[in-house]
């Protein structure tokens, strides 16, 4: 496979994806109704105040919109080495728009990213299912349709945070990987490299998931030294690099002009030393303990939150059906850890998604690209329910792993017989289109009051 092919829609996706794309410009219309008026705002604005206070879905950060207004950079770049060097073209060409018109284009510039990015991350997972899976193409698409029917890969379309770039980068991986292990062949040294560079690049532990599918097609020979150096240390150094350089030149600077104005600010207003003692004693309260003060990743690990509450209520809770109570707030602001749905058709639907699940990990256990994906699964679910990385707000990590669960109902649908197949059809049409008109009512209700 020629990996500049990859992006030719062929004929039997041409409609699909059509749709697919005028839904998810649909999506970020929304955004844009809710938003338009203050975050076009280019003259006589800060943006960290514009973009921080004013953009609250969920938890997921705005600081995209910020690097393309003023190429400020507050994504951590231990975790992101690569971010700020992908968003910046669009910044340069932001900057030129805002002299040239004086409004600023950074919402439209980051909308047309995400587009593109949730397009081909659905013309891939079409794909997987199609050729990889050998599923009918009626069926490949309502596996499609009922994964972006889940709660936080519809957020994941809309919200300007770097999940939606990593849900593609992982579709496209996991496409390649598919191919390759059915048609024999192996990753070219070159294709890891890349993939893994930008994979780790965007999130770092996303790296890991490429060298992953490095080993389960090329064996062995991903431990050789020929293989490892230029395709993980190369890498790996010139990630590091870049984001030494980024955080002396751009972040030390940024972080200490931040400081003094905050604390020029609280000498003189008073509801501001209020409010940031407020919000400090909200944290506290709903972060849990981390494991070590000092050390900023450690800071967000924490082994005091429930497991239990998490799985049920935000794991396969939030991630696949939104909460109505508290719907769409930021844990770190208003949003208590845990919420619970108002009917219990809430969980019996979400069990649904999990018996189906087991089912197709059970059938496909033999699988290569189904146990690959299992063990990116695991590796998020070390993190985050291992560690607690993040742990209270894990739902919006989503992308980063949700896509197994249509993957392993592909393999339920391959093995099962023809007239319990039929069946099965039947209820994840169902459920996509109830998934579909109780997310999308929620959230078109959030963004239209």
């Amino acid at each position: 496979m020629k990996m500049r092919n990859i992006f030719r829609i062929r004929r039997e996706e041409a409609l699909p994806s059509l749709v697919a794309m005028v839904v998810f410009i649909a999506l970020n219309a929304l955004l844009a109704y809710k938003y338009f008026g203050l975050f076009t705002r280019a003259k006589n604005v800060g943006f960290w105040s514009l973009f921080f206070k004013n953009f609250h879905v969920s938890g997921y950060d705005a600081y995209s919109y910020i690097e393309l207004s003023n190429a400020a950079s507050y994504y951590e770049t231990t975790r992101h080495p690569l971010l700020y060097s992908l968003l910046y073209p669009f910044y340069l060409f932001n900057d030129f728009l805002m002299a040239q018109y004086g409004v600023n284009f950074a919402m439209f510039l980051m909308m047309a990213l995400l587009v593109m990015c949730a397009f081909y991350t659905f013309v891939f997972l079409l794909r997987t299912f199609r050729e990889v899976v050998e599923l009918s193409l009626t069926d490949s698409l309502i596996l499609c349709v009922l994964f972006f029917s889940f709660a936080h890969i519809m957020l994941t379309v809309l919200v300007p945070d770097h999940f939606g770039l990593s849900l593609f980068l992982l579709s496209t991986t996991l496409y390649l990987t598919g191919c390759y292990l059915k048609q024999q062949k192996v990753f070219r040294w070159w294709q890891t490299a890349l993939l893994f560079a930008l994979t780790a690049g965007v999130t770092l532990t996303n790296g890991l998931k490429t060298l992953l599918a490095a080993w389960f097609v090329n064996g062995r020979r991903v431990f050789s030294l020929r293989f490892a150096l230029p395709v993980v240390a190369v890498p790996l150094i010139l990630l590091f690099a870049v984001e030494r350089y980024q955080y002396r030149e751009i972040v030390v600077p940024q972080n200490e002009k931040s400081r003094q104005i905050g604390e020029d600010k609280a000498k003189t207003d008073a509801a501001f030393r209020a409010e940031t003692a407020r919000h400090n004693v909200w944290v506290e309260q709903h972060n849990g303990k981390g494991l070590d003060s000092e050390v900023l990743l450690l800071q967000w690990m924490d082994l005091s939150t429930s497991r239990i509450e998490t799985v049920i209520e935000n794991l396969f809770g939030e991630s696949l059906q939104l909460h109505q109570d508290h719907l769409l707030e930021d844990v770190q602001i208003s949003r208590p850890v845990f919420v619970s749905y108002r009917h219990p058709f809430r969980y019996a639907v979400e069990a649904l998604v999990v018996l189906l699940f087991v089912a197709g990990l059970w059938c496909g256990r033999r699988e290569k690209l189904l146990l690959l994906c299992l063990s990116w699964f695991a590796v998020d679910m070390i993190m985050h329910i291992g560690f607690g990385f993040a742990i209270n707000e894990v739902y919006i990590m989503a992308a980063n792993w949700l896509f197994i669960v249509p993957l392993s109902v592909a393999y339920l649908l391959k093995r099962l017989p023809v007239h319990y197949a039929y069946g099965l059809r039947v209820l994840l049409v169902c459920l996509a289109v109830y998934l579909w008109i109780y997310n999308g009512g929620l959230l078109v209700g959030y963004m239209i009051r």
